[in-house]
């Protein structure tokens, strides 16, 4: 991608945010986190930001803040996320529910629920 110039591509950031969730998986973060934020970048310059694809990297970066205990940062992406899967009309999908289930993870981590009020329809 890199030779070809073509790093502005959805492909491309798929490639990176594939790279990211591999690097998790190690327990990588910190280099999760930076394929992320090239993933991210690459998204943005190719104006794939209401696509599905992109709501699942914002919300991979989320759950890397999360495991880091960075849990604000991790709501943010979160928020985002759901807007994202939102504005690509993504909300029936098993990905969509997957980002519900994660919203409520960093605050269980630390015993709470304040997850709670952040999912109620008045929130």
């Amino acid at each position: 991608y890199e030779a070809a110039g073509a790093t502005a591509t959805p492909d491309y950031a798929g490639l990176l945010l594939n790279i990211g969730t591999d690097h998790g998986r190690q327990g990588r973060f910190a280099e999760a986190f930076q394929m992320y934020v090239e993933a991210k970048a690459a998204y943005e310059a190719a104006g794939a930001t209401a696509t599905p694809a992109y709501a699942t990297l914002l919300m991979s970066i989320g759950d890397c803040h999360g495991r880091q205990g960075r849990y604000a940062e991790s709501f943010q992406m979160y928020d985002e996320a759901k807007a994202a899967y939102e504005a690509a009309g993504a909300t029936a999908t098993p990905d969509y529910a997957g980002l519900l289930m994660s919203i409520g993870r960093p605050e269980e981590r630390r015993g709470g629920n304040a997850w709670r009020s952040r999912m109620s329809p008045e929130a």
